[in-house]
């Protein structure tokens, strides 16, 4: 594989590289079998790639982190490849100030945060990805006991993950603001990522969070169980700032009012479970209407829930004329290939109107 690469006309012809290619695979076996594998499978990758520079850093980086040991040698050559192809020297350099803080508590940090970058990079992400670096540096800076930092490693790449790719951001930030105040806090607001505030805008989250943080000593409440939307008080406070409706907390009401609208069940669906079959907005298949997975255009939650009814009417409508199967652009095919009656001849003189 790694020779089929290199063939390729876009691969380095340099001989110096392809001899350095060949002893750090050579040298990295003999450190560990895995550690080799890993080398030469980022080698393949990169050489298919075409990039000489990408390859170089490569190299001299696998020496450094190989040479404390094949652990990080291996780990580094399996997740420093997607972040060289990413080719944003900002993220190059987050990456490794990254890793010498999760070194600083042990090797064995560094494989559940990097495999949680490397998912943020395939989904072509690296401003993201670069705020997921800022977070384990500010968690993995605090002195940490070893429950938690193993307990965290999994955690944290995977709260990041779980957020609305839309609200990644501003939501990424607010995690960051919650870490340096007390970790406890930002291990509280995952929590409440689950249970809802996951759904609000950059302006409701910086609120909810102020609520907690900056209040009036006497009217403050305790900031864990707040974050966590584990009391009364912090659900009605989400509530009053959410904005966007998801779909699945307005899908019954929606479902009812087809019923009473076309006299039989009509189930409600995301559009997300047409797997990207290139529909953009509502439809129906006959069976089911199809909506947004969640909206959040108008500036309320009261009237982006009504946008939720209006557009179930709107498509009830072809389920009530049995016209959701009608195809506009096959009707206009149709009409065009049909055998039309010649056009009536243009009159040269005035109007019919003319005697």
């Amino acid at each position: 594989a790694l020779t089929t690469a290199m063939s390729r006309p876009s691969s380095p012809r340099s001989p110096s590289l392809k001899a350095d290619l060949v002893d750090n695979i050579m040298w990295s076996t003999s450190q560990e079998p895995h550690f080799g594998e890993s080398v030469w499978a980022g080698y393949v990758e990169l050489a298919a790639w075409g990039d000489a520079g990408a390859i170089r850093r490569f190299s001299r980086q696998i020496r450094r982190f190989g040479n404390h040991g094949p652990t990080q040698g291996r780990i580094l050559a399996a997740h420093y490849v997607p972040v060289l192809k990413a080719r944003r020297p900002p993220l190059e350099r987050a990456f490794f100030d990254t890793v010498e803080v999760l070194l600083s508590k042990g090797t064995y940090l560094l494989e559940e945060p990097l495999r949680g970058l490397d998912r943020l990079l395939s989904e072509a992400a690296p401003d993201i990805a670069i705020d997921c670096l800022s977070l384990l540096r500010a968690a993995f800076g605090l002195p940490l006991s070893y429950r938690r930092c193993l307990r965290l490693s999994r955690l944290l790449p995977s709260a990041v993950l779980g957020m609305p790719a839309g609200r990644r951001p501003h939501l990424n930030r607010a995690l960051i603001r919650l870490v340096r105040t007390d970790i406890r806090y930002g291990e509280s607001f995952i929590e409440g990522l689950g249970k809802g505030l996951d759904r609000l805008d950059e302006t409701a989250i910086s609120a909810f969070i102020d609520t907690a943080l900056t209040s009036p000593e006497r009217s403050r409440p305790a900031p864990e169980p707040f974050l966590s939307l584990d009391t009364r008080e912090a659900r009605q406070r989400c509530e009053q700032l959410q904005v966007a409706v998801p779909l699945e907390a307005i899908r019954h009401r929606l479902e009812r009012a087809l019923r009473a609208r076309t006299g039989r069940t009509v189930r409600v669906k995301p559009l997300s479970a047409l797997g990207g079959a290139g529909n953009t907005g509502p439809c129906t298949d006959g069976g089911a209407i199809y909506l947004p997975d969640e909206i959040g255009h108008l500036p309320s939650y009261s009237e982006n829930a009504r946008l939720y009814l209006s557009l179930v009417k709107a498509e009830s409508g072809t389920l009530e004329f049995e016209t959701y199967g009608f195809d506009i652009d096959r009707a206009l095919a149709a009409c065009s290939s049909a055998a039309m009656p010649p056009a009536a001849s243009k009159r040269s003189a005035g109007s019919d109107l003319e005697t």
